[in-house]
């Protein structure tokens, strides 16, 4: 048995002190509330001490890009992996958009290979929609779902052909994760950015550039089509109001509908915040460069209202490392996206803190609740016997700033999170967050703990 003793247990929308008895096949074995007798362990079982912090359900990140294989000179299943433990991170689902990209049985099939060998944490892996595969997708058993790219992505999945798409809509065994935005809108805006400013195109006109109009336009599609089959359909990164908005009326015609945003829409927006009114691209540049873009402090604010009140049922984080050299070209070739995993917690944790409606039993739902029934995860997301021993251990107490190597002189009463992405930068170096992490456990084992890994 594995004992963890003296901790802050969020069970069943309640915290309570106690400690958590696991089995020897990772499962939670009893809850002992600190008012019981507690467990008497033998000389052979293993105990660890909680210390007084609090004990979450392992989150769950839905929608990540950990690059492996093909492109793991930005990020790979071991690197990226680490780095979610280093997060909290105990289960995540990982795009197909790799080299080969993931379409048949045998990429999804070396793809679970590899993650059993490098991965410190669960993973699973989603099948790409493609005008070949599109009339087959039962096949793909062993997948979490199917993505389908209605905008720009890599490779051949983009699908154009409306019946391929309507065979999608129509299948009933997977979810169906859409990616929704407009290529059409997008390729004239560009083509109109080009016409005017050449190859030095200002980062502050991305979000005209993957504008509002093409997310609106492509959702709308998406749910009409989801209303018309009954599809179980995930929108992903929801990045504006008025996807809130549709998504809400249809939610009420199909109840089988369900949305997610990404923790950076909720944490950054374009509105001037530097010295001189500098916004947040003339700042970062490509380190924000993400697709869609991160739009207005109406749609951060209104996408803040919608997890709150259940529009939006979860929270990922379009994970998505690149190499600093690539982030630093000009627009048309700095790549999009950027690296959040390792964070994603305490990023939520803060923005709790001027928002006393995100409490932790909120955070927990859309992070690891929602996240597992969404996916039919049962077996994890929440803690209570039977399931999976998968907990983060998190002060929310204290706060840590981001960095690259802890400084020689430390600050007083603050604590450090080392970026652990292979890629080495994050966009919210230097900010201070709500929330250390003190361990990570995936099936009663301690993968992450006191600032280091054991694997």
């Amino acid at each position: 048995m594995t004992i963890i003793r003296n901790v802050k247990i969020f069970s069943q929308g309640n915290i309570c002190r106690g400690e958590i008895i696991i089995d020897g096949n990772g499962t939670i074995a009893d809850i002992i509330h600190a008012e019981e007798n507690p467990f008497y362990e033998k000389e052979k079982d293993t105990v660890y001490d909680g210390k007084g912090f609090l004990l979450l359900p392992g989150i769950i990140d839905t929608h990540v890009h950990f690059r492996d294989p093909g492109l793991t000179r930005k990020g790979d299943l071991e690197t990226e992996s680490r780095a979610a433990a280093a997060g909290g991170v105990t289960t995540v689902l990982d795009m197909p958009n790799t080299l080969p990209p993931t379409v048949n049985e045998k990429a999804l099939s070396d793809k679970m290979e590899s993650a059993r060998e490098k991965s410190c944490i669960h993973c699973g892996f989603f099948i790409g929609a493609t005008e070949e595969n599109a009339s087959h997708t039962d096949d793909f058993t062993e997948a979490c779902g199917i993505k389908l790219f209605l905008g720009s992505s890599t490779g051949n999945m983009v699908l154009t052909e409306r019946e391929s798409i309507e065979k999608l809509f129509r299948q009933r065994k997977h979810v169906l994760v859409v990616h929704c935005e407009d290529d059409g809108i997008i390729s004239d805006n560009m083509k109109e950015a080009i016409e005017r400013y050449g190859e030095d195109i200002p980062f502050r006109l991305h979000p005209y550039i993957r504008s509002r109009e093409a997310c609106i336009k492509s959702t709308r599609y998406a749910l009409e089509m989801a209303v018309k089959y009954g599809t179980r359909l995930h929108i992903a990164h929801v990045s504006t109001a008025e996807e809130v908005t549709m998504i809400a009326k249809a939610k009420r015609l199909n109840p089988d509908i369900t949305a997610e945003t990404c923790v950076n829409y909720l944490w950054f927006d374009d509105s001037p915040s530097g010295p001189e009114g500098e916004n947040i691209y003339d700042m970062k540049k490509a380190f924000v460069k993400c697709n869609p873009s991160i739009k207005t402090e109406k749609d951060r604010k209104a996408l803040l209202k919608a997890v709150i009140n259940g529009t939006i049922d979860s929270v990922a984080t379009d994970h998505a490392p690149h190499l600093e050299e690539e982030k630093m070209q000009a627009y048309g070739k700095a790549p999009s996206g950027m690296p959040s995993i390792q964070h994603s917690l305490q990023m939520m944790l803060t923005i709790s803190e001027n928002e006393p409606s995100l409490t932790i039993g909120k955070i927990v739902e859309l992070m690891c609740g929602k996240p597992s029934e969404i996916f039919s995860l049962g077996d994890r997301g929440r803690i209570a016997r039977g399931l999976k021993a998968d907990f983060v251990l998190v002060n929310p107490e204290k706060y840590v700033r981001v960095v690259r190597k802890i400084p020689e002189i430390r600050e007083n009463d603050l604590g450090y999170s080392v970026i652990a992405y292979k890629c080495g930068w994050s966009p919210i170096e230097n900010e201070i967050l709500r929330g250390e992490i003190v361990a990570t456990f995936v099936e009663g084992k301690p993968v992450y703990q006191n600032e280091a890994y054991n694997l």
